[in-house]
């Protein structure tokens, strides 16, 4: 195990910088996720501590070391990619090994750290079959157990189950959670994917455009996101943001109170969270049904309010609409976020 620490990072494709300024400390057994959306530079990242890629600026330290001066094999690391990288004239056993083949590492020891990995990820059935007669979710735990064998002081992946059906990125996401419970390794996750994010990790790191736009826990930035942007990017249905206007401390929409607010007087955006609707006969948010969706234990309506902007909320199974229907909606005062012309999240 070890402590990872980036200072002043930073990343330049010609004249194009892709990563500024980058500062993070991850401690001990920390497992943190890089979230962001296509392009804004978590994989650069993750390459440039596992040495596939060269700092323009900065160091990398592991376990108080500087290392981004060495080789990748130096560095006390292990890598899962995307892609499975498999041999595929090797049986699973072989791909296993050989890495620590490679090494020159006596054999009695590859194959007690080979027989501990495939234990770890339940292989042992398939040590003698080929990449070939393996599903992907098995593919993608001899991945992984390539990389346990190594006993790195850091695991580094690089969305690992982007290649999977749904089913099987749930079970492997569990899968890598029990992991990191039971080897309590330092590990780094990079995905698009918001949900990985929040279950697996013990603190996320919001990127957009090659910055920094969040670091915490994942209820920290469900709870209280620092801005517009991470508000949107974390949590599932994504939250609402509605026009509306601050008058005497009261948020009002539609001329409805709402919430109250420290924001000035004059425009701002109310972000709601569909899970946090309800339906309510008094409530503030009134509209038209344009969509209903039924997914047995739970629904979502899409409603039209009165000024055009639309709404999303998230409701129990019980409920019925069609489209056409008026519904009205509330919500608990302390679950309204209020955000500022520039984005930037105002405490109530």
């Amino acid at each position: 195990m070890a402590t990872l620490e980036l200072k002043g990072v930073e990343k330049f494709f010609g004249a194009t910088q892709v990563i500024h300024d980058m500062n993070l400390s991850v401690a001990d057994g920390e497992l943190v996720v890089f979230v962001g959306p296509s392009g804004c530079g978590k994989s650069t990242l993750l390459r440039m501590i596992a040495g596939l890629e060269t700092l323009s600026s900065g160091e990398i330290h592991i376990d108080g070391q500087r290392v981004d001066y060495q080789p990748p094999s130096n560095r006390g690391i292990a890598m899962v990619f995307q892609s499975y990288a498999l041999y595929p004239h090797k049986d699973v056993r072989g791909n296993l090994g050989f890495s620590l083949k490679h090494d020159k590492v006596e054999k009695s020891e590859i194959d007690r750290r080979v027989n501990i990995a495939a234990d770890i990820l339940g292989l042992q059935e398939l040590m003698s079959r080929k990449p070939r007669e393996l599903s992907g979710g098995q593919r993608q735990r001899v991945a992984i157990g390539r990389a346990i064998v190594r006993e790195p002081k850091v695991f580094l992946f690089d969305e690992p189950l982007s290649n999977l059906d749904a089913a099987l990125r749930v079970h492997m996401r569990v899968e890598i959670l029990k992991l990191h419970q039971r080897l309590k390794n330092t590990m780094i996750y990079v995905t698009h994917d918001q949900v990985e994010a929040m279950t697996l990790a013990d603190r996320i790191v919001v990127f957009r455009a090659g910055k920094v736009e969040q670091i915490g826990t994942p209820l920290e930035l469900y709870r209280t996101p620092s801005n517009r942007f991470v508000a949107g990017f974390i949590g599932s249905p994504a939250m609402n943001f509605l026009d509306a206007q601050c008058t005497g401390g009261q948020v009002t929409l539609n001329g409805r109170n709402v919430c109250h607010s420290a924001h000035p007087d004059g425009p701002m955006t109310l972000g709601v969270r569909p899970e946090h609707l309800q339906v309510d006969e008094q409530g503030p948010f009134q509209g038209s049904v344009q969509v209903f969706e039924h997914l047995g234990g739970e629904a979502f309506v899409h409603l039209s309010l009165a000024d055009g902007q639309t709404l999303v909320a998230k409701l129990d199974g019980e409920h019925q609409f069609r489209p056409g229907d008026t519904c009205q909606l509330g919500i608990a005062t302390d679950k309204c976020h209020v955000f500022d012309r520039d984005g930037l999240r105002i405490a109530s």
